[in-house]
């Protein structure tokens, strides 16, 4: 099963009367840690939790009264729908030498600040399924990255033996496991303070690659921006990216570092191979909110989850203020917002009948063609040859209409379906509506000269997409 999403035009040949529209999730809920305040500049994960039939979200939190010399305790939080959530107390279950607040999962004297937890489904170990990556800062500024192993995402062992990076690393993690080359990414910074985003892969958990830059913020940010962190996802045949873009105070008068101040925003980036990304548009994917909303100072995207009916849920450290507050009672919290299947971009018509035509598609037979889309008058697909002509019988006029919401139509041609096509490619017509993506068993010719060689010899294109 191959997606088509609209982050580019690269598997498009035709595009008539459609505008991109970056789909902003639609909030859903805030949770405000009752006996703390949200840290959560490191670490807010979200893990959805079979056994238990919950979300598990931990985090990272400052208790209340917490002074500047205080450290962060890591905690978590329990729902039983993935919206509304409550502190777990986690007194019986897990052991302590310094316990600080009844939800506390973590010894606070080996973690300055938590980073990342994730279930890791690749390894075979029972006892190290869900893992935590957090970070100890050291007196002269660098800092240890260390790993702890849980078999039931609450009881966490810290792998004494273990550093992940050769310096110390902060700020917004990403995590993701790259089928292609069998190794799992961690997306994280080159070392402590410095704004850009590097990455370091590990097939074991015991031996990592140097940290390679990846990305950073350029001259379409406002000036001064720095790229904060990109917490990145597997989906379909993409890695999404999700860049927190940090709009530095640009009149900032501690010297030379950019610290004190300045808004945050989360935007959206993409990668077929898990090594290169590109940002989609620099505009905010998740925007900031009028003043006195939970986002005004900074919104950032850490976990997204798909959920059973196939949308999606995201969850985000918010705060009215801006950046370098982080004690302060009140002024943040995590929150959840959701997503239609694939709206992270869609095209909509935008004026008269609109036309999107894929380029050509070897089809095959193990999945249905499925188109997701919205339209209030009927939409219609077809099937042109390699001249751009309709195949006899799929036509727009044998074509079935329809209209209305679906995350999976399957267009039929007067009750038949594509099965048995064996090239083609797909047009589809719409009036007043959007399209989301394109599914199913196809490989796309990016150019004739690739088709030409499948009609001579029945080699396919190199495989793309993640």
């Amino acid at each position: 099963m191959k997606t088509i999403l609209f982050f580019d035009d690269f598997a498009l040949a035709r595009r008539d009367h459609l505008r991109n529209v970056i789909c902003h999730p639609q909030f859903a809920g805030l949770y405000r840690d009752p006996y703390a305040c949200v840290h959560g500049m490191g670490c807010a994960s979200a893990v959805y939790h079979e056994e238990r039939g919950s979300v598990l979200l931990y985090y990272g939190s400052y208790l209340k009264g917490a002074t500047m010399q205080d450290r962060s305790v890591t905690v978590v939080a329990e729902s039983q729908d993935g919206i509304h959530f409550t502190p777990l107390n986690t007194e019986k279950e897990v052991a302590l030498p310094e316990r600080a607040c009844l939800h506390q999962i973590l010894d606070k004297n080996l973690v300055s600040e938590p980073l990342l937890f994730f279930e890791d489904a690749h390894d075979p170990d029972p006892n190290r399924r869900y893992k935590a990556l957090t970070v100890r800062f050291c007196p002269d500024g660098y800092g240890i990255d260390d790993i702890w192993y849980s078999p039931d995402g609450i009881r966490f062992v810290h792998d004494e033996d273990i550093s992940w990076h050769p310096v110390g690393s902060e700020g917004i993690m990403g995590h993701f496991y790259n089928e292609r080359l069998g190794c799992h990414t961690i997306l994280t910074r080159a070392e402590v303070g410095e704004r850009q985003v590097y990455r370091v892969e590990t097939r074991d958990w015991k031996n990592f690659s140097t940290p390679e830059f990846v990305m950073g913020a350029d001259l379409e940010d406002p000036p001064l921006s720095e790229l904060y962190g990109m917490p990145s996802f597997t989906y379909e045949d993409y890695v999404i990216g999700f860049p927190w873009i940090f709009h530095v105070n640009q009149s900032e008068e501690k010297g030379t570092q950019k610290f004190w101040k300045g808004k945050m925003t989360t935007h959206l980036s993409y990668s077929r191979d898990g090594r290169t990304f590109q940002r989609v548009t620099h505009a905010p994917f998740f925007e900031n909110g009028a003043p006195g909303s939970p986002g005004y100072g900074m919104t950032g995207l850490q976990t997204m989850l798909q959920r059973p009916d196939g949308s999606l849920c995201f969850y985000c450290y918010v705060r009215e203020v801006e950046h370098g507050t982080t004690r302060q009672e009140n002024i943040s919290g995590i929150s959840v917002s959701v997503l239609r299947r694939d709206g992270f971009v869609c095209l909509e018509s935008c004026g008269g009948p609109a036309t999107l035509r894929t380029r050509l598609l070897r089809l095959g037979d193990s999945a249905p063609l499925e188109i997701n889309l919205q339209c209030t008058e009927s939409a219609t697909c077809a099937l042109l040859d390699a001249d751009a002509q309709p195949i006899a019988g799929f036509s727009h006029e044998e074509c079935d209409p329809f209209s209305g919401d679906s995350v999976a139509w399957q267009p039929a041609w007067q009750g038949r379906s594509s099965a048995g096509i064996d090239t083609a490619a797909i047009e589809i017509r719409i009036l007043s509506g959007r399209i989301y993506a394109i599914r199913g068993d196809f490989e796309i010719f990016y150019t004739n000269a690739q088709y030409r060689r499948y009609l001579q010899d029945g080699n396919l294109p190199r495989e793309r997409g993640f």
